[in-house]
């Protein structure tokens, strides 16, 4: 038989109730037809036609978020972190004897500056990484995705495990360890440690770019280098 064909209806009993598949209505089940593997009422019906003549995902299928979408869980998840990241710096720049200007410049007047920026470097990855492996093993979303109803999930649409979530912070947002363990390198040769960590800033932001570039051209499913290593994709939730 035709997958396309609407199957015929099993007997029931008068008065038995199901769900329509699509529009979630609770209906006799002779007034309901199983069309593509779904059961369908009148309206569930005509709704899942015209979501198969546009192309659109059917009920039950993963439905990527667009960009527009995970830009804006982006900016919302970036924000935060911002804030958690003076709230650290504050009290480490403080506590060097350094002015709250020197918290929002990258120019150094010694090693010590370097090494202190060095250690707000580490503590702010840190953060971030324990905040996106707790929120995604948990949850399956931070809050930036919260915001924008979008949830990170497995291959097939399962929740990621704690594993996955913190080798997916580790990749996406630790990244960031490498540039600030150059900064520490200031102990030993200051000019070789500044020059190295503005390399690997470089390098961290042209990470960022390719796996932007990643995600734009996977036009199904969206996955992002670090999504490719660990096994997850963001998917939108309704």
């Amino acid at each position: 038989m035709n997958d396309r064909e609407e199957l015929a209806q099993p007997a029931a009993e008068p008065g038995t109730f199901v769900r329509c598949d699509v529009t979630g209505e609770e209906l006799p089940i002779d007034e309901t037809v199983v069309l593509h593997g779904y059961r369908v009422g009148p309206a569930g019906k005509q709704t899942l036609m015209q979501r198969m003549e546009a192309g659109e995902a059917l009920p039950g299928e993963l439905v990527r978020p667009t960009v527009l979408r995970r830009f804006g869980c982006m900016f919302v998840d970036g924000i935060l972190m911002y804030i958690v990241a003076i709230v650290i710096m504050i009290p480490v720049f403080v506590m060097a004897g350094l002015g709250m200007a020197d918290i929002f410049t990258d120019e150094y007047q010694n090693p010590g500056e370097i090494i202190i920026t060095g250690v707000a470097t580490l503590l702010t990855t840190t953060a971030g990484v324990l905040y996106f492996t707790l929120m995604h093993g948990y949850y399956g979303q931070s809050v930036g995705k919260m915001a924008g109803r979008v949830k990170l999930v497995n291959e097939d649409g399962n929740p990621i495990s704690m594993k996955q979530a913190f080798w997916r912070a580790m990749i996406y947002t630790g990244i960031n360890y490498l540039p600030a363990l150059a900064m520490l390198a200031a102990m030993v040769h200051a000019m070789v440690a500044e020059a190295a960590s503005m390399a690997l800033n470089l390098a961290v932001a042209a990470f960022f770019i390719v796996n932007v570039i990643f995600a734009l051209l996977d036009r199904q499913q969206q996955r992002a280098v670090h999504d490719r290593l660990t096994g997850t994709r963001v998917v939108r939730i309704e």
